[in-house]
């Protein structure tokens, strides 16, 4: 696969973020240090603002300002920064101002969408080499990761492959992506010829395998479900077999998983990781996190306690603080931010993340529907991927904290781009609103 790189600066913009994305595990190596990263990330958003100032300001009224509301709501009692944890409120901001940077840019969408894949089909690859070649990953790999060696092998020894990142679930979050890029094309079906689809269709199983292997139960389910609302949305031409097909498909896939348990381990593993979690505890534990959270919301329900102020608080609740505390989160967004933000802020989140899903869905609908013709097969592709990662994130907060995860968070501000990107050209075609 090559990528053409374009001239103009948000191509490469784009480009360096998917890197730091896909390297967080290595960035004290490559950066320096954690705040090297960031400061990295830093420098391409500055470089994006010159950009966007150098090419002119027409910023559209639209759900991207419900982020920028948030974004100036979150200075309000700051926690992170009273408290030298900066970058916690930093990273997430690159972010929505990338909705801005990227407003009305073009060429940038490829290099992500074939970047993604790219780095996907690395860690898939190294998922699956390291759960064949265990002696490598315990004797030698884990001496490569800074400061996680311990945990990594305890993890990797409880059969939740954590490939060659620093945590598990960081490795699910890059692999639960990965099947939704993949299965967007798979089920847009565009091929010249039969062979081409038969390897797609290995490349897409070969992630979800790889996935499996990390026996991460919200990045398998809500990935998986993430596929099916594409499938769903794509056929809206076809109202009357999509039910059918997806019923048939969901049947198909746990008789696959009921045959393959006895002889396949790490399927094994995942299922009873769904029936037997934390001995019958579905949240791990996590359910004294979010009833914290609630009680912080209680006492400061319309603004919050303040960005950042969770982990301030759950530790000096508990009565010992180190390093660790500054990356500490409730794996629940939606209370995170009542606890947080307050009412006022998780109203703002929830403008921004509706708005654009429900936009991403009507746009996809139309143009599938002959409603919209101006919608070619490249910006249905690009609604696709919108559309699917942005179902997994509107699920995995529930249970993750992907509006903190910088390796979750970028991708999705970025899919949220492409549809943005999309409706920006449709605004410029001729009678089209």
């Amino acid at each position: 696969m090559k990528l053409k790189i374009s001239n103009l600066p948000y191509a490469w913009i784009v480009l360096g973020l998917v890197f730091y994305v896909y390297m967080t595990t290595f960035q004290s190596v490559i950066f320096g240090s954690r705040m090297g990263g960031a400061l990295f990330v830093l420098a391409l958003a500055f470089l994006g603002v010159l950009s966007r100032l150098y090419k002119g300001l027409s910023l559209k009224r639209d759900g991207r300002w419900f982020w920028f509301a948030l974004g100036l709501f979150s200075l309000f009692r700051n926690q992170d920064l009273l408290l030298d944890t900066e970058t916690r409120w930093l990273l997430p901001m690159v972010g929505i101002l990338l909705l801005f940077i990227l407003e009305g840019a073009d060429s940038w969408q490829d290099v992500f969408i074939k970047s993604v894949r790219v780095f996907t089909g690395i860690h898939a690859f190294f998922t699956v080499f390291f759960y064949i070649f265990k002696g490598l990953y315990l004797n030698h790999f884990v001496k490569l990761v800074p400061g996680a060696g311990e945990y990594l092998i305890g993890k990797f020894k409880e059969g939740c492959m954590p490939g060659i990142t620093g945590h598990y679930s960081t490795n699910g979050i890059y692999l639960g992506i990965g099947v939704v890029f993949f299965a967007s094309g798979l089920i847009m079906g565009r091929y010249k010829s039969r062979g081409q689809c038969y390897l797609e269709f290995a490349k897409t199983m070969f992630v979800l395998l790889a996935l499996v292997l990390t026996s991460k139960r919200a990045h398998i389910l809500f990935g998986v479900a993430a596929c099916f609302v594409m499938y769903y949305v794509y056929n809206s031409d076809r109202k009357a077999k999509r039910l059918i097909y997806i019923l048939g498909a969901v049947l198909c896939l746990i008789a696959l998983v009921a045959v393959m348990m006895p002889f396949v381990p790490a399927i094994g593993r995942m299922v009873n990781r769904f029936i037997h979690a934390d001995g019958g505890e579905i949240t791990n534990g996590r359910i004294w996190f979010w009833e914290f959270a609630l009680e912080k919301f209680r006492q400061s329900p319309l603004g919050g306690i303040g960005w950042g102020g969770f982990k301030h608080a759950f530790y000096l609740r508990i009565g010992t603080y180190s390093e660790t505390s500054k990356y500490v989160d409730t794996h629940n967004v939606y209370l995170q931010l009542l606890c947080e933000q307050g009412l006022i802020g998780v109203s703002l989140f929830l403008g921004g993340v509706v708005s654009c899903f429900v936009k991403t869905w009507r746009l996809l609908k139309l143009a599938r529907m002959k409603r919209l013709k101006e919608i070619d097969m490249t910006r249905q592709k690009y609604l696709m991927i919108s559309l699917g990662i942005q179902s997994f994130f509107i699920l995995y907060c529930f249970t993750g904290n992907c509006l903190y995860d910088c390796e979750f968070f970028y991708v999705y501000i970025l899919c949220c781009a492409l549809t943005y990107g999309v409706r920006d050209y449709l605004r410029s075609c001729d009678g089209v609103r």
